[in-house]
């Protein structure tokens, strides 16, 4: 029921980050200061996503190593550093205050239902981490250096290569690249109108509602993310 109901969370989050990016990419208007901390912050996302990726062994024991010792949930924590750092950089404010919001709080729902099924899995031994490991998003840093409650997992590049991460970290470039682009070179979308480019946003988010509505898993069919999740079963 919860991996179930997760694989429905992710589909959703999963499209709202797609019309953000899109906003992002149709209605930007970079200006060189906020785009450079902003591709700093998009960058500085990418490296956390995937020091992350090398610890997720996605198996049946709980990563505390790394990343983790700091934070609960450091994918998490990555990606909203990389949504508002593409916020900045394309200085798209509406849809920075619009959607980086939404986006939070379906991590955060997301989040506390993994929370549940990780104490469920894990008991004492989750209990004991959440204790040495306070924070959901905010990293204490101090962590780093202690020695986290449970197995230490080494950094492994071959997980990263496993977690897809490297496909993440490309196309996160090739975003904040094509949003720079007005900063060199004429807006490549001058010649669109601003009603159609909304015009363009509303009906991608039509066609991405329209996926999520067929892709939805039955309830009680087992599909899930089961081993897939960044504070799950690693």
């Amino acid at each position: 029921m919860f991996f179930s109901r997760s694989l429905e969370i992710r589909r959703f989050r999963t499209n709202l980050r797609r019309l953000y990016l899109a906003s992002m990419v149709l209605f930007a208007s970079p200006e060189p200061v906020l785009f450079s901390i902003g591709a700093g912050l998009v960058a500085a996302g990418v490296l956390v996503h995937f020091w992350s990726a090398g610890y997720l062994t996605r198996g049946k024991s709980l990563v505390v190593s790394g990343p983790y010792s700091a934070v609960r949930n450091p994918f998490y924590s990555a990606a909203i550093i990389i949504d508002l750092g593409f916020g900045l950089a394309s200085r798209n404010w509406i849809a920075l205050g619009v959607f980086l919001p939404l986006i939070s709080a379906v991590y955060l729902r997301r989040i506390l239902g993994e929370e549940r099924a990780l104490e469920a899995s894990f008991g004492d031994e989750y209990r004991a981490y959440k204790a040495f490991c306070r924070t959901r998003l905010l990293p204490w840093f101090p962590n780093l250096f202690r020695t986290a409650p449970g197995v230490p997992v080494p950094f492994s590049f071959s997980m990263v290569i496993k977690n897809r991460e490297i496909a993440r970290a490309a196309s996160h470039v090739a975003v904040a690249a094509v949003v720079g682009i007005p900063m060199i070179y004429a807006d490549p979308w001058e010649w669109v109108s601003l009603p159609v480019r909304g015009i363009v946003l509303g009906a991608l988010a039509i066609v991405l509602a329209a996926m999520s509505v067929r892709q939805r898993t039955p309830e009680g069919s087992g599909g899930g993310e089961a081993g897939l999740t960044d504070s799950g079963k690693r």
